[in-house]
């Protein structure tokens, strides 16, 4: 079990982001609920270089991390402000799972996040 652990966090590193993405998936799969070490781990590559990767980290924080976990919250927001549409909006699912009920930081960055896109859309349609 230790190694296949190894293997996965060794894994969050390599240089495919195929292998990458299934070791996102498998880590947010594969931990306990709630795993402070395993949500820490996801939300430390929020940042990958890779779109795919990027989003499922956050679809994965959105399962696995509890209601209220400051690390997992943390992270959904800066994902907000993703260049990625479809990334923003995993943040976005992710911070409505993890984040405590009024939640006034939350709040805040989601509604900056809206009116931004609204901002693009309307730019665009013009």
């Amino acid at each position: 079990m230790a190694l296949a652990v190894a293997q996965t966090i060794a894994s969050l590193r390599h240089e495919d982001a195929e292998v990458r993405c299934a070791a996102v998936k498998v880590l947010a799969q594969g931990a306990a609920h709630g795993d402070p070490a395993a949500v820490q781990l996801l939300a430390d590559q929020h940042q990958d270089s890779d779109v795919d990767v990027r989003e499922e980290v956050f679809k994965g924080l959105g399962k696995l991390a509890q209601r209220g976990d400051a690390v997992a919250a943390a992270a959904a927001i800066r994902g907000l402000g993703d260049s990625d549409l479809d990334v923003r909006c995993s943040a976005a699912a992710a911070l409505g799972a993890v984040a405590r009920p009024g939640d006034q930081a939350a709040c805040d960055a989601l509604v900056s996040c809206l009116q931004e896109e609204s901002e693009v859309f309307v730019q665009g349609a013009a």
